[in-house]
């Protein structure tokens, strides 16, 4: 809990130290216009890391369908393998009592 407390304050501190950073940068700009450069660059940076969200998320999704599908292809095929496998001992055992 107070790792977290501690985050946040040094979050707030870093914060507090970007805007007056923009402030001193431009002293001419109005507050309202710093708060919309503000604002729109955090949304900026909210969308760049909900874009690699949602490709961390597909590319997870992605590997976890190859895996299932790759899992099914493979009990498909022992489950012919299974098939032929009793076909062919059946067909001795008619060979057999037939000869």
């Amino acid at each position: 809990m107070k790792l977290i407390l501690k985050n946040v304050k040094n979050i707030i501190k870093e914060r507090n130290f970007y805007l007056e950073r923009i402030r001193l940068e431009f002293p001419d700009m109005p507050k309202s216009q710093i708060d919309a450069f503000d604002v729109f660059f955090n949304e900026l940076n909210f969308e760049k890391i909900r874009k690699k969200t949602l490709v961390r998320d597909w590319a997870r999704e992605k590997l976890n369908l190859r895996n299932l599908a790759e899992e099914q292809i493979i009990s498909q095929i022992q489950s012919q393998i299974d098939s032929i496998a009793f076909e062919r001992k059946r067909l001795e055992t008619v060979y057999l009592l037939v000869f």
